[in-house]
């Protein structure tokens, strides 16, 4: 009685194989948690690999193989939607500089206009008084429309009046302002436009 009990309660063969592929799995596994799901998913592969050669359980690498698949499908749509966002965020910052800009030569025009009682009649205007000076901006101001977030357009519309255009890529069309008595009729795109620079 004693020897079929001794026999027995000792182990099979089968159940002492060690498990080659059982750490590799476990990091796998581990690594899907982390935030590095493909090599995870390329440990979990191995590990299955390794089990398989030694006729071992294979369970631990299968689970690794689907949790770092689903994790690797997880940060590819993360990519993509936060990829996305910073593009829109980036657009919505060129479009606040433009218009930033576009306020940035109204102030200087008005300033002109204060010390000249006109409006600037050309770019090169701006220069004649230090407070309306362009050349202390980095501004980029042109006699013709403007076509990306790069460039203001300035044009005067007779002495009292001027017009101030600055592109928007939100909306892909440029976009006008007046000052002084300046409109659409008074700055129509057939008057001449000053183009000295």
């Amino acid at each position: 009685m004693d020897q079929q009990s001794v026999s027995s309660a000792a182990p099979s063969d089968s159940a002492r194989t060690p498990n080659p592929g059982q750490a590799t799995g476990i990091i796998g596994v581990i690594l899907a948690f982390v935030g590095l799901a493909p090599f995870g998913l390329v440990l979990a592969i191995i590990s299955m690999v390794q089990s398989k050669k030694a006729k071992a359980s294979t369970t631990l690498g299968l689970i690794g193989i689907i949790i770092n698949t689903v994790a690797v499908f997880v940060l590819a749509f993360l990519v993509v939607i936060i990829s996305t966002q910073y593009a829109g965020i980036q657009e919505i910052a060129k479009n606040a500089d433009s218009k930033h800009a576009a306020g940035t030569v109204t102030k200087l025009a008005e300033s002109y206009y204060a010390a000249h009682r006109s409006y600037p009649q050309s770019i090169s205007d701006f220069e004649k008084d230090s407070s309306s000076s362009l050349s202390k901006t980095r501004i980029h101001v042109t006699a013709i429309p403007p076509t990306d977030n790069n460039t203001i357009m300035y044009r005067a519309c007779g002495l009292a009046g001027a017009q101030i255009i600055y592109f928007s890529s939100e909306n892909n069309l440029p976009i006008s302002s007046y000052l002084g008595d300046g409109d659409a009729a008074t700055c129509s795109a057939n008057q001449p436009i000053n183009k000295t620079a």
